[in-house]
């Protein structure tokens, strides 16, 4: 089973990080700012743990939304 996941990086190591996962074997490989997120099964996200030399740290998100929702129901919760 594949999942997101996100390596956190050095600002201009980008680039560098996104060949690396490339030759680990990640999939849906994309540069953002300071990180790089891709997609891969378990072995990936261990490998990558392990294996990468130009990330801080592998990432896994547990929930995503958009903040403009999650602010519009907090707002309505308080009145």
């Amino acid at each position: 089973m594949e999942f997101e996941l996100i390596a956190k990086t050095f600002m201009g190591l980008e680039q560098v990080l996104a060949q690396e996962l490339t030759q680990l074997g990640a999939n849906n490989v994309q540069i953002g700012r300071r990180m790089v997120s891709f997609t891969g099964n378990q072995e990936i996200m261990y490998r990558a743990n392990f294996q990468l030399h130009t990330a801080i740290r592998i990432l896994k998100p547990i929930k995503k939304f958009k903040l403009a929702q999650l602010m519009t129901s907090i707002w309505k919760s308080k009145k």
